[in-house]
């Protein structure tokens, strides 16, 4: 695993667990907001998960 795979997850994983991106923009250093979505990875069961709890 490289660094740059474990700060992907990282980004993706604090997301989903709730912490707020401008948190985590700071924990990883990123300086955009662009810079950083290249990090985000949306998962399927996170999309269902969101799309459930909007419109259930």
């Amino acid at each position: 695993m490289t660094t740059h795979t474990a700060r992907r997850t990282f980004v993706t994983l604090a997301l989903e667990a709730g912490v707020r991106p401008e948190v985590v923009m700071r924990i990883t250093g990123h300086k955009s907001l662009s810079a950083f979505r290249r990090y985000v990875n949306v998962t399927e069961d996170t999309m269902l998960d969101e799309f459930s709890r909007a419109f259930a």
